[in-house]
């Protein structure tokens, strides 16, 4: 029986206490797939709501990164119609009682779709990519969270913001991909941090959170959250790695915490510079 390895590293930021997390699956027996189709983003996510999102613009970055690692790319022009075909074959993806996708319902559909699409393909394995929500951890001015170390956006009218240490948890997208072999089954999954969505503002009285629509504005950004994302299936020679483990479940995070503490000691602490 095949076994699955589940990994997760954690690497101390500085010398913060702070930690961020990688996670990755992986199905390490056998023939590494070669030749490969990518499913149009967010198939699998259905319920993700990461703001305004160009599909084309990272399926773009996904196929250049894996062509630049030797793998052949075959053209997903008739997944989108296996997929639809095999759902309207199925009694609903959602739970009649609380409107959540049925997990056994989804994982038919999958291995259906991933078994027909591959067959008439000749391909290995299918890649669905997300962007999803994450948890980033605050250290002072910056969030950590899936190999991602990002400074924290606020509105210019915060007058010198290092007189605030920032402590919580903050909204983060992360690119999530997930490999499933030809034969329906599980390969690979794992997570590249790609940038904070949560925005700080003030107004003069208050601090505010609000959430970043257009948050996909760095293409270093995307593509070392994709090189993240990606190992080891493809490895990346920077990975950040320790010896130290944890365990982190948290897909997604539904609420956000942040709240500003008076900063007595910035030695200790990262400051916001050029801001």
């Amino acid at each position: 029986m095949k076994k699955t390895i589940p990994s997760l590293f954690l690497m101390l930021i500085g010398c913060s206490q702070y930690i961020t997390y990688y996670r990755y699956e992986i199905n390490a027996t056998g023939k590494a797939p070669q030749t490969i189709s990518i499913a149009p983003l967010n198939i699998l996510e259905v319920e993700s709501q990461t703001g305004k999102i160009k599909g084309s613009f990272v399926d773009s970055a996904l196929r250049e990164y894996l062509v630049k690692n030797n793998k052949k790319i075959v053209p997903n022009n008739s997944f989108e119609s296996i997929w639809l075909y095999n759902l309207g074959k199925l009694d609903g993806l959602y739970n009649s009682s609380n409107g959540k996708i049925k997990k056994d319902t989804m994982e038919k559909l999958i291995i259906q779709s991933v078994q027909a699409f591959c067959e008439l393909n000749a391909c290995d394995a299918m890649i669905f990519p997300a962007i999803v929500e994450r948890k980033a951890l605050l250290s002072g001015p910056y969030g950590c969270w899936d190999g991602a170390t990002r400074k924290l956006p606020m509105d210019n009218t915060v007058e010198d913001p290092n007189k605030y240490y920032w402590v919580g948890n903050v909204k983060a997208a992360s690119i999530k991909i997930t490999i499933y072999s030809k034969d329906g089954k599980l390969y690979f999954k794992s997570f590249g941090g790609l940038e904070l969505i949560t925005k700080i503002t003030y107004d003069g009285k208050q601090f505010k959170s609000i959430n970043r629509e257009n948050f996909i504005e760095d293409n270093d950004y995307l593509t070392t959250a994709i090189r993240t994302a990606f190992h080891p299936f493809v490895i990346f020679k920077e990975y950040p790695k320790s010896p130290h483990f944890a365990i982190s479940d948290s897909d997604h995070v539904l609420g956000i915490t942040i709240t500003p503490v008076q900063n007595e000691n910035l030695k200790e602490s990262k400051k916001w510079d050029n801001f």
